[in-house]
């Protein structure tokens, strides 16, 4: 009775224990590691392909599993997935048994695990080893038993084993597809990207409240999304094969203003808008776009380093070692690379850049984006004043500017801005209905900022404006004249 009792204390200070998403990290990477070990150790010749690639594969999996029956918990307890992440963490350690099982038949040969190859009701392949069936279904036991200790109800036990199952088959169903209707040389890459998504999406159903105040905002990456389909239009490719990058992209924004609601709460405090945003998600973001850059790695290594250099902009602009967005102009000159990245991997090819001269178009993306990021700061005015953040805004302001006046020249130096490129469509190319349309496009923002009396309603129109005016060059390029 005394060791009984100990084991239930044990257990509940286990289910309270604090969570942090660098402990889940490292059970994911501990067991991705230990597993791919553990099954090479079994082979007497290495398999051709790069370790880090395997290892990749089963950390894109183990990642997988992880936020599915976070889901799964979450849902069935009623509970946030800060109070289920460990206890999951723990059933991926079920990742080892497979092989020990397996090395403990002591089968006379071999057999490779070959993971869901086909649809079985049973979990079995002939083509894989029994340990790993006899390991899923131990899982799919477990999770039944781990919630009824929980809630003592036999429903909840049933519904959890049912859960598990069909997490199980559907992963399976989802690899049977790839296989099937994916060229052999792209299965390997299509399956870790849908793997990956697969557990962003359950990130964001498990932190949709946190994650409001960024999801909301992701308007403000919508310029950049029509900035790699401009790239890619340009370069030569259709505009259907700049979607998937500029979705890409657009993932890449929510990152940054997951960055952004965390690390600006000094200001959100004096502009009265409050995020629940905490350190954990900026983690799990970032790994999310680890991951995805990987992903990419197989397929174009330019790319991947385009993501990555993206992604560490937005740290050296929003962390406070560095907070570049707190020194004045290196804040803008960011913005500007950002835009300019947009571009670059819009324009990128498998087999490189399309032959044309990107130099001067790029400068002009690079100092418009610089531009174009000014006017966002005229609904933050004071907060930005009082967190001490250099803005243009703030800095006329302190030179004496009335707010209004320093508003009308800012607005006015965007506009011309936005005209340059269309006085060079219109005199270089003499393309006067894409002039024409682009014209129009570039007094859009101006209307917003200047007759919408609402700052921050302002800003957001502001960013569906420049999304138009962007767009009207992607017009101008799909028509072949640029």
């Amino acid at each position: 009775m005394k060791d009984k009792t100990v084991l239930q204390i044990s257990f509940r200070k286990f289910l309270r224990s604090s969570y942090s998403a660098w402990s889940s990290i490292i059970v994911i990477l501990f067991v991705s590691m230990g597993r791919m070990l553990m099954e090479l150790s079994q082979q007497q010749v290495l398999p051709e392909v790069i370790v880090y690639r395997v290892l990749l594969d089963f950390t894109i999996f183990y990642t997988s599993m992880f936020f599915l029956f976070s889901l799964l918990l979450s849902f069935l307890l009623d509970r946030p997935f800060e109070k289920v992440a460990n206890s999951v963490g723990v059933g991926l350690v079920f990742g080892f048994l497979p092989p020990i099982l397996d090395y403990l038949a002591r089968h006379e040969t071999f057999l490779p695990y070959q993971y869901f190859t086909q649809l079985s009701w049973s979990l079995y392949s002939p083509d894989q080893p029994m340990g790993e069936t006899i390991t899923l279904w131990l899982l799919i036991a477990s999770s039944g038993v781990f919630l009824y200790l929980l809630k003592r109800s036999v429903k909840i036990l049933f519904l959890g084993m049912l859960g598990a199952y069909c997490i199980i088959q559907s992963l399976s169903f989802v690899l049977i597809v790839i296989h099937r209707f994916t060229d052999i040389s792209q299965v390997e890459f299509m399956g870790n990207i849908t793997f990956v998504t697969i557990s962003f999406l359950c990130y964001l159903l498990l932190n949709g409240k946190k994650l409001t105040s960024s999801l909301k905002r992701l308007n403000h990456g919508l310029p950049h999304f029509c900035l790699v389909l401009f790239g890619s239009v340009y370069s030569g490719q259709s505009i259907a094969s700049g979607i998937e990058k500029a979705s890409l992209i657009l993932f890449l924004i929510f990152v940054l203003l997951v960055q952004n609601d965390h690390y600006d709460t000094k200001e959100d405090t004096f502009s009265g808008r409050k995020t629940n945003v905490k350190n954990n998600d900026v983690v799990w973001t970032g790994y999310f776009v680890i991951f995805f850059a990987f992903c990419y790695h197989a397929q174009n290594h330019l790319l991947f380093y385009y993501i990555a250099l993206f992604f560490l902009a937005g740290f050296l602009y929003h962390h406070p070692v560095f907070r570049l967005k707190e020194r004045f102009c290196l804040s803008y000159t960011i913005e500007g690379i950002w835009a300019l990245l947009a571009f670059l991997i819009g324009s990128l090819q498998p087999s490189g850049y399309f032959p044309k001269n990107n130099a001067f178009i790029g400068l002009l993306i690079f100092g418009g984006g610089m531009l174009l990021s000014i006017p966002k700061d005229w609904k933050d005015i004071e907060s930005d004043r009082q967190a001490t953040i250099p803005t243009y805004y703030v800095v006329l302001l302190q030179a004496g500017w009335n707010p209004q006046k320093a508003h009308i020249f800012i607005v006015s130096a965007v506009t011309l801005g936005l005209m340059l490129p269309v006085l060079l469509m219109f005199f270089i190319k003499t393309e006067f209905t894409s002039a024409l349309l682009s014209f129009c496009m570039a007094l859009l923002p101006a209307f917003c900022l200047v007759k919408i009396r609402n700052r921050k309603l302002a800003v957001e129109a502001t960013m569906y404006a420049y999304s138009l005016y962007i767009m009207s060059f992607v017009f101008f390029a799909i028509r072949g004249n640029m």
